[in-house]
This record gives structure tokens, sequence and C-alpha cells, in this order.
């Protein structure tokens, strides 16, 4: 176990305790056997730690792109790791959850999975929000509690069984600004909408065009209504979510509004999704004073395309 106390002051010191005194019985092999340490961890926890540890080459970078690890792994590496003091693992451990609970908003919209990273479960946020508070990485915090704002209300309160049988929770303060969030988030969301229903002129309109006495009226009230659909389904989860707006296709075709045949022009949905996109750049860069936990520096600027 030499690579464990290379790579540990704790298991170091661990492994310089004297050992018990050999019994009259011992044989010359007992002699020299290897010395012996008793843990309290979840033996699977320190399972997945050592397959971390022990592959040549392994400690910069164990989570790669070609591993996939799933919650409980990253959960043990990082939490015996701050126990043990084996900094690089968990260094390594935090680097990857930054990837899937990112600073930027662009790094977030490129995630699928909606619990972040793929092998994780929408409910393993609880657990990312105490990996966070464990480790001090206050940058993961924003996204990872705008995730548990999104779990409903009975998940987000019971958690989620651990392996080893024990609960993970949220702590009291945690678990009431997820609550706090929810509103929050969902207050963003129908900001947004009112600001998309308000009424604008766009002069590469089609209608405006073709000669319309209307202008770009038939567009705006389209996207009043779109817009009044959208604050009617306003959720935590969905508040960053880029949709679709109904438009003109390929032979004047396009998709329905609810309830009518109106759609909008191409040159008005672009319109609407830069006002779409600076609304929701404006909510990403102030989501940590939203979900109750201020940090500076916080993904300003990138609005890409707009």
């Amino acid at each position: 176990m030499s690579f464990l106390a290379d790579r540990s002051p704790i298991f170091r010191d661990m492994f310089l305790i004297p050992q018990p005194p050999p019994s009259t019985a011992t044989t010359e092999a007992d002699s020299v056997a290897p010395r012996v340490v008793e843990l309290p961890d979840c033996t699977e926890d320190v399972y997945d730690l050592l397959r971390v540890l022990v592959p040549a080459g392994a400690a910069s970078r164990p989570f790669s792109s070609h591993i996939i690890p799933t919650f409980d792994t990253i959960s043990a590496c990082i939490r015996l790791g701050h126990k043990y003091q084996i900094d690089d693992i968990v260094e390594a451990g935090v680097g990857y959850l930054r990837d899937f609970f990112p600073r930027s908003l662009d790094a977030y919209r490129e995630i699928v999975s909606p619990a972040g990273p793929p092998a994780f479960e929408r409910v393993h946020a609880i657990g990312v929000v105490n990996l966070a508070r464990l480790t001090g990485a206050s940058e993961v915090l924003p996204t990872a509690i705008m995730r548990c704002a999104s779990l409903p209300g009975s998940q987000l309160i019971a958690g989620f069984r651990r392996r080893d049988g024990t609960h993970e929770t949220l702590s009291e303060h945690d678990l009431a600004l997820c609550v706090d969030a929810q509103r929050a988030l969902m207050r963003e969301h129908v900001w947004h909408a009112i600001e998309l229903s308000a009424p604008f002129v766009n002069g590469n309109c089609v209608d405006r065009a073709r000669g319309s006495s209307s202008g770009t009226r038939l567009c705006v009230h389209v996207a009043k209504l779109v817009a009044a659909e959208r604050a009617g389904e306003a959720t935590a989860a969905n508040v960053f979510e880029e949709r679709d707006w109904p438009r003109e296709g390929a032979g004047d075709l396009g998709v329905v509004v609810r309830g009518g045949g109106s759609r909008l022009c191409a040159s008005c949905v672009e319109v609407l999704r830069r006002m779409e996109a600076r609304c929701m750049q404006d909510t990403w860069n102030r989501l940590p004073e939203i979900v109750g936990v201020p940090l500076k520096g916080w993904g300003r600027k990138s609005l890409k395309g707009v």
C-alpha cells in the first residue's frame, strides 16, 4: 500500500502506527505480512477510490471523456479524497462537476442530460450541492441549486438513498434556498414572457415588405400569444430552455399557434430570438443572487450569435 502512503499524508501516518505484537504461533511468512489498517468507510466507496488511484498516470485526469463515472463514484472519490487529504483526486472530482454545473450559459446549453453528468440522475443534484459545500467549490452551487429547485417537492425534501443505505439530503439552509429559488426562477420566466410580448418594430418584417397596412402588427400579435403560452408553462426547470417560434417555412407553411393559424415571418423570429437570448443571459448573469449564493465574476457576457 505504499502508493496510498505516497498520495495521502493521513494514510502515511496510519501505516506508521505500530502493529500488534506477533503471537508465538506467528510464522516467518506472517512476520513479513503487509500492514493492516481498518477503515470505517463504505466498502464500495473505498473500492471506487482505489480504482481511481491504482492505474498508472491516472492521477492527472482520472475522469476523462471516455470514462463516464456514476454519482456514487464521484461522491466517493471527493468525500474520501477530502477525508484522507488526497487533494488531486478531490480536484479531479470537483473538476468533473464543474464541467456539468458550469459558470457560462453557453456551456450549460451544451449539456444534453437534464441531470447534468450523463450517468447521474436528476435527484443527484442534492448530492452535488453537498459536495460543493464540503469542498468549498462555490462556483458549482448556482447551477446545482437551480437543478434542485426543479425537483418535485417530495423528492427535494426526502433526498435519495446512497448505496451504503444512508440518506443524502440537503441541509435546512440549502433546502430553504431551493424552495425560494423555485419561486424566483418562475418569476424570471414570466418576466421573459412579458419582455417578449412587448410591441416591437422590425423594418425587415415580411408583412411590412409586402406593403401590408398592418406593418409588423401581425407578428407582434403572434409573439404575444406565444409569450402568454410560455408564461403559463413557466417552471424552474425550463427558464433557460430555447424553444422554437412558430414561423413561416418552405412553401409558406409554418407551425400554427395554439388556437389559430398565425405564424411569424423569419425576420421577426430572429428579432425575438435575440430578445429572448438577452433576457436569458441577463437572468443567467444574476443566477447566483437569484438562488441565494452570490459569487463574484459569474458568467458575464457570452451572447453567442446575438
